[in-house]
Protein backbone atom coordinates (compact mmCIF):
# COMPACT_ATOMS: atom_id res chain seq x y z
CA UNK A 1 0.00 0.00 0.00
CA UNK A 2 2.98 2.80 0.92
CA UNK A 3 4.66 1.47 -1.83
CA UNK A 4 1.75 2.04 -4.38
CA UNK A 5 0.91 5.02 -2.93
CA UNK A 6 4.26 6.41 -3.47
CA UNK A 7 4.45 5.69 -6.48
CA UNK A 8 1.11 7.25 -7.67
CA UNK A 9 2.45 10.47 -6.27
CA UNK A 10 5.73 10.25 -8.44
CA UNK A 11 3.37 9.68 -11.34
CA UNK A 12 1.36 12.35 -10.75
CA UNK A 13 4.43 14.55 -10.57
CA UNK A 14 5.21 13.69 -13.74
CA UNK A 15 3.06 15.71 -16.54
CA UNK A 16 4.51 16.30 -20.11
CA UNK A 17 5.49 19.57 -18.78
CA UNK A 18 9.47 19.19 -17.79
CA UNK A 19 9.23 22.52 -15.69
CA UNK A 20 7.45 20.66 -12.67
CA UNK A 21 9.65 17.54 -12.01
CA UNK A 22 11.69 19.34 -9.44
CA UNK A 23 8.41 18.75 -7.16
CA UNK A 24 8.64 15.20 -7.55
CA UNK A 25 11.92 15.01 -5.70
CA UNK A 26 10.57 14.25 -2.48
CA UNK A 27 8.41 11.45 -3.28
CA UNK A 28 10.88 9.69 -5.50
CA UNK A 29 12.82 9.65 -2.78
CA UNK A 30 9.96 8.45 -0.56
CA UNK A 31 9.50 5.22 -3.21
CA UNK A 32 12.99 4.52 -3.33
CA UNK A 33 13.07 4.18 0.75
CA UNK A 34 9.44 2.41 0.33
CA UNK A 35 11.11 -0.45 -1.56
CA UNK A 36 14.65 -1.16 0.97
CA UNK A 37 16.54 0.89 -1.63
CA UNK A 38 17.67 3.80 0.92
CA UNK A 39 21.15 2.24 0.57
CA UNK A 40 21.92 3.28 -2.70
CA UNK A 41 21.12 -0.06 -4.58
CA UNK A 42 18.01 1.36 -6.84
CA UNK A 43 17.23 -2.41 -8.71
CA UNK A 44 14.27 -2.60 -6.76
CA UNK A 45 12.39 -0.41 -7.44
CA UNK A 46 13.45 -0.16 -11.63
CA UNK A 47 12.06 -3.97 -11.57
CA UNK A 48 8.91 -2.99 -10.67
CA UNK A 49 8.51 0.15 -12.99
CA UNK A 50 7.54 0.10 -17.19
CA UNK A 51 10.09 1.38 -19.37
CA UNK A 52 7.93 4.22 -19.46
CA UNK A 53 8.11 4.68 -15.89
CA UNK A 54 11.68 3.99 -15.71
CA UNK A 55 12.57 6.66 -18.32
CA UNK A 56 10.74 9.14 -15.81
CA UNK A 57 12.30 7.74 -12.60
CA UNK A 58 16.36 8.81 -14.48
CA UNK A 59 14.77 11.73 -15.49
CA UNK A 60 14.16 12.85 -12.02
CA UNK A 61 17.41 11.96 -10.97
CA UNK A 62 18.70 13.59 -13.83
CA UNK A 63 17.46 16.97 -12.51
CA UNK A 64 18.06 16.16 -8.71
CA UNK A 65 21.94 15.89 -9.73
CA UNK A 66 21.56 19.21 -11.40
CA UNK A 67 19.80 20.87 -8.72
CA UNK A 68 22.12 19.53 -5.68
CA UNK A 69 24.74 21.24 -6.74
CA UNK A 70 23.20 24.62 -8.03
CA UNK A 71 23.62 27.39 -5.82
CA UNK A 72 20.96 29.34 -7.48
CA UNK A 73 17.87 27.06 -6.39
CA UNK A 74 16.61 27.51 -2.97
CA UNK A 75 18.19 25.36 -0.13
CA UNK A 76 15.50 23.44 0.78
CA UNK A 77 14.83 22.10 -3.25
CA UNK A 78 18.83 21.32 -3.05
CA UNK A 79 18.27 19.23 0.20
CA UNK A 80 15.47 17.35 -1.46
CA UNK A 81 17.34 16.53 -4.52
CA UNK A 82 20.27 15.63 -2.28
CA UNK A 83 18.16 12.64 -1.15
CA UNK A 84 18.17 11.23 -4.86
CA UNK A 85 21.89 10.81 -4.95
CA UNK A 86 23.34 7.52 -4.92
CA UNK A 87 20.49 5.79 -5.26
CA UNK A 88 21.38 4.06 -9.12
CA UNK A 89 24.35 1.72 -8.93
CA UNK A 90 25.30 3.13 -12.16
CA UNK A 91 25.83 6.26 -11.46
CA UNK A 92 27.02 5.50 -7.51
CA UNK A 93 30.71 6.68 -8.11
CA UNK A 94 29.86 10.10 -9.89
CA UNK A 95 26.72 10.79 -7.08
CA UNK A 96 29.60 9.93 -4.41
CA UNK A 97 31.75 12.93 -5.85
CA UNK A 98 28.99 14.66 -5.97
CA UNK A 99 28.01 14.20 -1.91
CA UNK A 100 31.43 14.53 -1.17
CA UNK A 101 31.86 18.05 -2.64
CA UNK A 102 28.64 18.69 -0.84
CA UNK A 103 31.07 18.58 2.48
CA UNK A 104 32.96 21.31 1.94
CA UNK A 105 33.32 23.96 4.47
CA UNK A 106 31.33 27.02 1.94
CA UNK A 107 28.23 24.50 1.51
CA UNK A 108 25.64 26.12 3.90
CA UNK A 109 25.64 23.57 7.22
CA UNK A 110 21.93 21.94 6.15
CA UNK A 111 22.98 20.66 2.96
CA UNK A 112 26.44 19.33 4.71
CA UNK A 113 24.11 17.33 7.58
CA UNK A 114 21.66 16.58 4.48
CA UNK A 115 25.03 15.14 2.49
CA UNK A 116 25.93 13.26 5.34
CA UNK A 117 22.80 11.94 5.64
CA UNK A 118 22.69 10.68 2.21
CA UNK A 119 26.29 9.10 2.48
CA UNK A 120 25.46 7.35 5.66
CA UNK A 121 22.36 5.33 4.47
CA UNK A 122 24.78 4.20 1.60
CA UNK A 123 26.25 1.12 2.09
CA UNK A 124 29.71 0.07 0.97
CA UNK A 125 33.42 1.08 2.14
CA UNK A 126 33.04 3.50 -0.78
CA UNK A 127 30.50 5.89 0.90
CA UNK A 128 32.85 5.79 4.43
CA UNK A 129 35.96 7.14 2.67
CA UNK A 130 34.31 10.39 1.28
CA UNK A 131 33.37 10.75 4.58
CA UNK A 132 36.30 9.86 6.37
CA UNK A 133 38.56 11.72 3.63
CA UNK A 134 35.96 15.10 4.78
CA UNK A 135 36.45 14.43 8.66
CA UNK A 136 39.80 16.51 9.12
CA UNK A 137 38.14 19.35 7.43
CA UNK A 138 34.62 19.37 8.65
CA UNK A 139 33.47 21.67 10.91
CA UNK A 140 31.82 21.03 14.60
CA UNK A 141 28.39 20.46 13.53
CA UNK A 142 29.45 18.44 10.26
CA UNK A 143 32.14 16.58 12.29
CA UNK A 144 29.68 15.36 14.41
CA UNK A 145 27.12 14.06 11.69
CA UNK A 146 30.28 12.37 10.24
CA UNK A 147 31.09 10.41 13.52
CA UNK A 148 27.64 9.33 14.23
CA UNK A 149 27.32 8.11 10.46
CA UNK A 150 30.57 6.32 11.07
CA UNK A 151 30.13 4.49 14.17
CA UNK A 152 26.81 3.32 12.88
CA UNK A 153 28.36 0.55 10.87
CA UNK A 154 31.20 -1.57 12.50
CA UNK A 155 32.66 -1.89 9.43
CA UNK A 156 32.60 2.20 9.23
CA UNK A 157 34.03 2.03 12.50
CA UNK A 158 36.97 -0.27 11.88
CA UNK A 159 37.68 2.04 9.29
CA UNK A 160 37.79 5.22 11.14
CA UNK A 161 40.92 3.23 13.61
CA UNK A 162 42.64 2.41 10.23
CA UNK A 163 42.48 6.12 9.41
CA UNK A 164 43.44 6.71 13.00
CA UNK A 165 46.31 4.25 13.26
CA UNK A 166 47.88 6.02 9.68
CA UNK A 167 47.09 9.71 10.87
CA UNK A 168 47.59 9.64 15.09
CA UNK A 169 46.29 13.70 14.79
CA UNK A 170 42.41 12.15 13.68
CA UNK A 171 42.01 10.81 17.34
CA UNK A 172 41.89 14.95 18.42
CA UNK A 173 38.46 14.36 16.14
CA UNK A 174 36.83 12.20 18.80
CA UNK A 175 36.17 13.32 22.20
CA UNK A 176 35.76 12.07 25.14
CA UNK A 177 32.27 10.72 24.20
CA UNK A 178 33.17 9.05 21.14
CA UNK A 179 36.59 7.48 22.99
CA UNK A 180 33.96 6.00 25.42
CA UNK A 181 31.48 4.96 22.54
CA UNK A 182 34.28 2.81 21.12
CA UNK A 183 35.72 1.68 24.12
CA UNK A 184 32.25 0.17 25.17
CA UNK A 185 30.60 -1.42 21.62
CA UNK A 186 29.57 -4.24 21.02
CA UNK A 187 32.03 -5.85 19.02
CA UNK A 188 35.21 -7.19 21.16
CA UNK A 189 37.83 -6.93 18.28
CA UNK A 190 36.97 -2.58 18.51
CA UNK A 191 36.98 -2.38 21.47
CA UNK A 192 40.61 -3.65 21.79
CA UNK A 193 41.80 -2.01 18.73
CA UNK A 194 39.96 1.24 20.52
CA UNK A 195 42.18 0.51 23.38
CA UNK A 196 45.61 -0.30 21.99
CA UNK A 197 45.37 2.99 19.35
CA UNK A 198 43.48 5.75 22.11
CA UNK A 199 43.99 4.45 25.27
CA UNK A 200 41.81 3.31 28.46
CA UNK A 201 40.00 6.11 30.98
CA UNK A 202 41.69 5.21 33.92
CA UNK A 203 39.63 2.46 35.60
CA UNK A 204 40.20 4.01 39.40
CA UNK A 205 38.17 6.96 39.45
CA UNK A 206 38.66 7.12 42.72
CA UNK A 207 42.10 8.07 42.23
CA UNK A 208 40.97 10.55 39.30
CA UNK A 209 38.92 12.61 42.16
CA UNK A 210 41.29 12.74 44.53
CA UNK A 211 43.78 14.39 42.51
CA UNK A 212 41.77 16.89 41.54
CA UNK A 213 40.00 17.45 44.43
CA UNK A 214 43.36 18.22 46.25
CA UNK A 215 44.54 20.65 42.90
CA UNK A 216 41.59 22.27 43.46
CA UNK A 217 42.35 23.19 47.24
CA UNK A 218 43.97 26.24 45.83
CA UNK A 219 42.17 27.48 43.39
CA UNK A 220 39.58 30.26 42.76
CA UNK A 221 36.97 29.46 40.25
CA UNK A 222 35.45 31.95 38.10
CA UNK A 223 31.61 31.91 37.18
CA UNK A 224 32.06 33.53 33.77
CA UNK A 225 34.60 31.30 32.58
CA UNK A 226 32.87 28.28 34.18
CA UNK A 227 29.95 28.90 31.70
CA UNK A 228 32.61 28.99 28.44
CA UNK A 229 34.01 25.67 29.75
CA UNK A 230 30.16 23.71 30.59
CA UNK A 231 29.33 25.11 27.05
CA UNK A 232 32.18 23.58 25.14
CA UNK A 233 32.39 20.55 27.63
CA UNK A 234 28.72 19.70 28.76
CA UNK A 235 25.76 21.57 27.46
CA UNK A 236 25.47 19.06 24.70
CA UNK A 237 23.73 16.84 26.92
CA UNK A 238 23.32 19.11 30.52
CA UNK A 239 20.74 21.92 31.08
CA UNK A 240 21.83 24.59 33.93
CA UNK A 241 18.87 27.01 34.05
CA UNK A 242 18.37 28.13 30.70
CA UNK A 243 21.92 26.71 28.97
CA UNK A 244 22.39 23.03 27.28
CA UNK A 245 20.14 20.75 26.40
CA UNK A 246 18.06 18.66 28.74
CA UNK A 247 19.43 15.13 28.05
CA UNK A 248 20.94 13.90 30.85
CA UNK A 249 20.11 15.40 34.44
CA UNK A 250 19.59 19.04 35.18
CA UNK A 251 23.08 19.86 37.02
CA UNK A 252 21.38 23.08 38.70
CA UNK A 253 20.28 20.42 41.42
CA UNK A 254 24.20 20.14 42.06
CA UNK A 255 24.12 23.85 42.82
CA UNK A 256 24.17 23.16 46.48
CA UNK A 257 26.07 20.07 46.80
CA UNK A 258 30.25 19.68 47.93
CA UNK A 259 32.48 20.02 46.33
CA UNK A 260 33.30 16.71 46.41
CA UNK A 261 30.21 15.42 44.99
CA UNK A 262 30.39 17.76 41.92
CA UNK A 263 33.88 16.21 41.59
CA UNK A 264 32.34 12.42 42.08
CA UNK A 265 29.27 13.40 39.29
CA UNK A 266 31.94 14.97 36.27
CA UNK A 267 34.64 12.66 37.14
CA UNK A 268 32.95 9.30 38.04
CA UNK A 269 29.53 9.73 35.98
CA UNK A 270 28.82 5.99 36.26
CA UNK A 271 29.08 5.43 40.05
CA UNK A 272 25.18 6.73 40.29
CA UNK A 273 22.89 6.49 37.23
CA UNK A 274 19.64 6.83 37.31
CA UNK A 275 17.60 4.59 35.18
CA UNK A 276 16.00 7.12 33.28
CA UNK A 277 19.68 8.52 32.03
CA UNK A 278 20.80 5.29 31.25
CA UNK A 279 22.43 4.44 27.82
CA UNK A 280 21.20 2.39 25.25
CA UNK A 281 22.30 0.93 21.96
CA UNK A 282 19.33 0.02 19.30
CA UNK A 283 21.12 -2.16 16.38
CA UNK A 284 18.81 -1.59 13.14
CA UNK A 285 18.02 -4.44 10.86
CA UNK A 286 19.58 -2.22 8.07
CA UNK A 287 22.74 -3.33 9.98
CA UNK A 288 23.69 0.24 11.37
CA UNK A 289 23.32 0.92 15.46
CA UNK A 290 22.70 4.25 17.29
CA UNK A 291 23.68 4.93 20.76
CA UNK A 292 21.47 7.45 23.05
CA UNK A 293 19.31 7.98 25.70
CA UNK A 294 15.57 6.79 25.57
CA UNK A 295 13.72 10.14 25.78
CA UNK A 296 10.42 8.70 24.74
CA UNK A 297 8.80 5.85 23.48
CA UNK A 298 5.37 4.89 21.37
CA UNK A 299 3.74 1.92 20.06
CA UNK A 300 5.53 1.82 16.76
CA UNK A 301 8.59 3.79 17.39
CA UNK A 302 11.88 4.54 20.16
CA UNK A 303 13.43 8.09 20.34
CA UNK A 304 17.26 7.93 21.18
CA UNK A 305 19.18 11.50 22.31
CA UNK A 306 22.57 10.51 20.98
CA UNK A 307 25.92 11.28 21.97
CA UNK A 308 25.35 14.53 20.15
CA UNK A 309 22.54 15.89 21.19
CA UNK A 310 20.26 14.70 18.06
CA UNK A 311 17.27 12.89 18.76
CA UNK A 312 16.37 10.43 16.52
CA UNK A 313 13.20 8.57 16.08
CA UNK A 314 13.76 4.88 14.96
CA UNK A 315 10.78 2.61 13.98
CA UNK A 316 10.10 -0.83 16.09
CA UNK A 317 10.00 -2.70 12.96
CA UNK A 318 13.20 -2.00 12.11
CA UNK A 319 14.49 -2.33 15.73
CA UNK A 320 16.67 -5.76 16.10
CA UNK A 321 17.92 -5.36 19.00
CA UNK A 322 17.92 -2.39 22.15
CA UNK A 323 20.12 -2.80 24.73
CA UNK A 324 21.40 -1.09 27.28
CA UNK A 325 24.89 -0.92 28.32
CA UNK A 326 24.29 -0.12 31.94
CA UNK A 327 26.13 2.60 31.89
CA UNK A 328 25.45 6.83 31.77
CA UNK A 329 25.82 8.41 28.12
CA UNK A 330 28.63 10.83 29.58
CA UNK A 331 31.89 9.03 29.67
CA UNK A 332 34.18 8.86 31.83
CA UNK A 333 37.36 10.47 31.52
CA UNK A 334 35.84 14.11 30.45
CA UNK A 335 39.35 15.34 32.83
CA UNK A 336 41.34 15.06 29.66
CA UNK A 337 39.88 17.92 28.26
CA UNK A 338 39.90 20.30 31.18
CA UNK A 339 42.62 21.60 33.15
CA UNK A 340 42.04 21.75 37.78
CA UNK A 341 41.30 25.70 36.78
CA UNK A 342 38.36 24.76 34.30
CA UNK A 343 36.73 22.35 36.27
CA UNK A 344 37.36 24.65 39.56
CA UNK A 345 35.50 27.04 36.98
CA UNK A 346 32.73 25.40 35.92
CA UNK A 347 31.71 24.19 39.76
CA UNK A 348 32.08 27.89 40.50
CA UNK A 349 29.39 28.85 37.29
CA UNK A 350 27.26 25.62 39.06
CA UNK A 351 26.98 27.23 41.81
CA UNK A 352 26.39 31.48 40.68
CA UNK A 353 23.64 29.59 38.97
CA UNK A 354 22.02 28.16 42.13
CA UNK A 355 23.06 31.08 43.75
CA UNK A 356 25.35 29.64 45.94
CA UNK A 357 29.14 30.51 47.01
CA UNK A 358 31.61 28.52 47.40
CA UNK A 359 32.68 29.14 50.76
CA UNK A 360 32.26 26.94 53.79
CA UNK A 361 32.17 23.95 51.23
CA UNK A 362 35.17 21.42 51.79
CA UNK A 363 35.64 18.28 49.80
CA UNK A 364 34.45 14.82 50.57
Amino acid sequence: GRTEAALDRVLGHLPDASADIETAFGPTAELFDALGSGNGGGAPLIKRLNDQQRAHVRQIIAAARRVAVDGEVTESRRRQAVALLGRLPAQRSEDLKLLGALLSPATPLPLQRAAVRRLGAMRGEEAASVLLDHLPQAGPETRSAILSAILSRASWTTALLDRIESNPTLAGSLGARRRQQLLEHEAEAIRRRTAELLGGTNADRQKVIERYAEELGDLEGDAGSGKAVFEKNCAVCHRVGETGRAIGPDLTALSDTSTGAMLTAILAPNRAVEGKYLSYVATMSDGRSFAGVIVSESGNSVTLAGLDGTRRQLPRARIERLTSTGRSLMPPGLEQGMSAQDLADVIAFLRSVGGHSRGGEEAE
